[in-house]
């Protein structure tokens, strides 16, 4: 992009994912490609460089979500901004974004009701009632990327 001031010649340093089905497979930044490898859930656990090959960064969560530092193996820093069951995590609200709402893994909630509304609830299933509850108090098994409970729970056990 040409800098009108100086009239030279500069380059913007930007991030962009890869992905594939709707899973994150890496990132490409600054001529480099992290590898991003996860568990069952979707969760970040081991981002990869190349071409050198290096870890970047371990990461660990807690049942719900929450970043556990104290685990931390290879003394990392934190580099993606794809966490907990691979959704962006910002830095400054500590919110995960899906498409629909934020979960907040600190307060084990969504910052929002379900936009399905009350008509998406079952009297035969009372997780349902609370529009606020994340994949129905079943984090370890159950995955909410869009972030709407109509959608299809991913399970994984």
């Amino acid at each position: 992009m040409m800098d009108t001031l100086a009239g030279s010649c500069s380059t913007e340093v930007s991030t962009a994912p890869i992905s594939s089905k709707g899973t994150l497979l890496a990132e490409y930044s600054q001529g480099t490609t992290y590898f991003i490898h996860q568990d069952h859930l979707g969760s970040t656990r081991l981002v990869t460089g190349y071409p050198s090959p290096s870890v970047v960064e371990c990461d660990d969560y807690y049942p719900r979500g929450e970043a556990n530092a104290n685990v931390n193996t290879c003394f990392a820093a934190t580099d993606t901004t794809y966490k907990f069951t691979g959704l962006e995590r910002d830095s400054e609200s500590n919110l995960d974004h899906t498409q629909f709402r934020q979960n907040s893994s600190m307060l084990d909630r969504w910052m929002s009701p379900d936009p399905a509304g009350i008509s998406a609830s079952s009297l035969s299933d009372p997780q349902t009632l609370n529009r606020y509850a994340y994949v129905r108090n079943s984090p370890v098994s159950l995955s909410d990327p869009p972030g709407i409970i109509t959608a299809k729970l991913q399970r994984f056990v």
